[in-house]
C-alpha cells in the first residue's frame, strides 16, 4: 500500500482532496473481485504495473450529490514485461 504523500505524487492529486475522497468513501473499493481480476488480466497477458492505479472523475462528488451521476474512469498505468 502506498503512503498518502506517494499517491498524491503519483496521481495528481493533492493530499487534501484524496482524504476528502476518502471520507465520502470514494477510495475503498467496494469490491476487490474487480480488482483481482484486472491484476490477474495484467500479468496473463504480459504486462505489468507501472504505477499506483488512479482514477479520472468526470463528474466528480464536488460537482453532485446523487451518487448515480458520478462518472468515474478508473485507470491502471501497465507496460509490457
Amino acid at each position: 500500500m502506498l503512503k498518502i504523500g506517494d499517491f498524491s505524487k503519483l496521481s495528481r492529486i493533492s493530499i487534501r482532496m484524496l482524504r476528502h475522497y476518502d471520507e465520502l468513501g470514494l477510495l475503498a473499493p467496494k469490491s476487490t473481485d474487480v480488482h483481482r481480476a484486472v491484476a490477474n488480466w495484467v500479468r496473463n497477458s504480459g504486462y505489468e504495473f507501472n504505477a499506483a492505479m488512479f482514477c479520472n472523475y468526470h463528474v466528480s462528488p464536488a460537482q453532485t450529490n446523487n451518487p448515480d451521476e458520478l462518472v468515474t474512469e478508473v485507470c491502471y498505468p501497465v507496460k509490457k514485461m
